[in-house]
């Protein structure tokens, strides 16, 4: 069962929304992407975790019956789905067996890739036919994935979770591929979704072995826009025209559809809350570039947390779309 909360009031805090849990203690946990560390793309204005702990502190400071709330982030720009804690109960691997990834070798030009997780060869690009669930890695020591590791705080009340966005950019390749037929480009993209879910689902279902109330997150759709000064600079559309530009946004849009599907339908079969980011982030003005969140799309981001805290009834296992 879904139902979609809209909130368009466009307040930095939801003093209109009703508390109808009056939680006394809130202590949020995000695991995830740039969506919510996204510290570095918006220098002119605070982050999401700053807006997320300024929330917080309003709802300490402000209440009449003593409420604290506090967040804690462990969200690393540029991590993976798989970069999400496999063990959220300790912060070190050190002693334990590390499964290696199994190679694969391109039927089109032999090379031997490093890992059959992969979706496309790294020597040529051609489609991997049968990408294989991807393997856990060892924490990563530099900006991706390691600080995820890290002990879940025993006091957790809240786990918000968005990731999956740079695993779509990795398939972002595809879109270049020539196939023969409309039923061939169908397929190929049953193997991306197909790659997505099975790494979704591991995640997911470790997360939620800590048994604590959890929230998921779409992947927002792209903004491609020629005029953007950040992607000027990224050399992101580089010698493409308006017209290149606009088929570029309108297949990553038709490609995030397979990806968000997963994410909705798993977090229907457990009940779980989602943050529908795809549907909130409606305006350029929620984006720094063209895949990164500004301060408004931090605003918007928050908000929607806010709305779930005070108004989701965790105690039914109920999928809610807010938006």
């Amino acid at each position: 069962n879904m139902e979609k909360n809209m909130d368009a009031s466009g307040e930095r805090h939801n003093d209109n929304v009703v508390d109808k849990n009056g939680l006394k203690v809130v202590r949020v946990v995000l695991f995830g992407d740039s969506v919510f560390d996204n510290k570095a793309y918006v220098s002119d204005g605070p982050a999401v975790v700053e807006q997320l702990a300024e929330m917080c502190a309003m709802h300490s400071s402000t209440s009449a019956t003593g409420a604290d709330w506090q967040a804690k982030s462990f969200a690393v720009d540029g991590s993976l789905i798989e970069d999400i804690p496999v063990d959220l109960t300790s912060s070190s691997t050190s002693g334990q067996q590390q499964q290696q990834p199994q190679t694969w070798a391109c039927d089109v030009c032999t090379y031997l890739n490093s890992d059959s997780s992969q979706l496309a060869c790294e020597m040529c690009d051609t489609l991997n036919p049968a990408p294989t669930p991807a393997v856990r890695r060892p924490p990563a020591r530099g900006r991706a994935g390691g600080e995820q590791f890290k002990e879940l705080p025993e006091d957790t009340t809240h786990i918000f979770i968005s990731t999956g966005g740079n695993n779509a950019l990795g398939s972002l390749r595809a879109l270049n591929e020539a196939v023969d037929n409309l039923q061939d480009a169908l397929l190929h993209m049953a193997q991306i979704r197909d790659a997505f879910k099975s790494a979704y689902v591991v995640m997911l279902d470790q997360v939620l072995s800590k048994a604590l109330p959890t929230v998921v997150c779409t992947i927002y759709n792209p903004c491609y826009n020629q005029d953007d000064p950040m992607a000027r600079m990224m050399g992101m559309f580089a010698g493409m025209g308006e017209s290149e530009i606009n088929a570029g946004q309108r297949a990553a849009e038709a490609g995030l559809c397979a990806l968000n599907d997963v994410i909705i339908s798993e977090a229907i079969r457990r009940g779980l809350p989602v943050l529908d980011l795809r549907t909130a982030f409606n305006t350029p003005a929620h984006y720094a570039n063209p895949i990164e969140p500004s301060c408004e799309g931090g605003k918007t981001i928050v908000r929607l947390m806010e709305t779930v805290i005070k108004q989701h009834d965790f105690s039914v296992k109920r999928a809610v779309i807010y938006a």
